[in-house]
């Protein structure tokens, strides 16, 4: 079964998008398949320790915490974002949250590994 990658690049600015990424990641997970929300550009600055307490919209925070708290659900940052934001992996929310190259995302799609699902 193919992993459902969640891709969004959008952060507070638009938090709909983010909020999507994160409900969609958490039902399908709730359904038994796979998922990983991928955030790459300002959506990486949504798990920053100190951004993270701030998010004012309720959604948002709802579905992100529910992601955070399923060990299955994958949560993945650009590293070349991250880098350009000043976001290192000690200053995140949760240890669960990793550094993927866009190359290997790109890879797990064409070996058919994975689904990529751009919300916004």
């Amino acid at each position: 079964m193919r992993k459902l990658i969640f891709f969004v690049s959008v952060g507070l600015e638009q938090p709909q998008y983010a909020a999507r990424a994160f409900r969609f990641a958490h039902t399908a997970s709730q359904e038994g398949l796979p998922a990983e929300v991928r955030l790459t550009g300002e959506a990486v600055l949504l798990l920053r320790d100190d951004v993270y307490p701030t998010i004012e919209y309720p959604k948002l925070k709802q579905h992100m915490q529910a992601v955070l708290d399923v060990p299955e659900i994958l949560v993945s940052l650009c590293p070349v974002s991250a880098e350009r934001l000043g976001l290192g992996l000690d200053q995140v929310v949760h240890p669960k949250i990793f550094f993927k190259p866009l190359a290997k995302v790109l890879r797990e799609v064409s070996e058919g590994q994975a689904e990529l699902i751009y919300i916004g």
